[in-house]
């Protein structure tokens, strides 16, 4: 179904960090469905799950959306 829309770019878009969440799973099989690597749009790999600052996370989670943003921009 995913091939069949002819989509050219897909994203990837999680709050967890890179190395956490449903990512490292879902990219191969979004690769395999897709024909093209999805793009990751979320926060770097981190040994902690969480900034451990509400404002840092607030911060964090402006810039996720922000580079989505620039990202369907294009």
């Amino acid at each position: 179904m995913l091939k069949e829309t002819g989509a050219k770019k897909a994203f990837w878009v999680q709050e967890e960090p890179q190395n956490m969440g449903a990512w490292t799973y879902i990219a191969p099989l979004l690769r395999d469905a897709l024909g093209f690597d999805p793009v990751y749009v979320g926060r770097q790999a981190s040994a902690a799950t969480a900034t451990g600052s509400s404002k840092h996370h607030a911060v964090e989670q402006k810039a996720i959306l922000a580079e989505l943003s620039d990202y369907l921009a294009k």
